[in-house]
């Protein structure tokens, strides 16, 4: 589980990565 922003609870940003998208949860 990568912790990034990307994900929604974080607002859908990518903070870390463009691909870590793919490997929040």
């Amino acid at each position: 589980v990568v912790l990034d922003s990307d994900d929604k609870l974080f607002g859908g940003f990518d903070r870390i990565d463009l691909n870590a998208r793919y490997f929040t949860t």
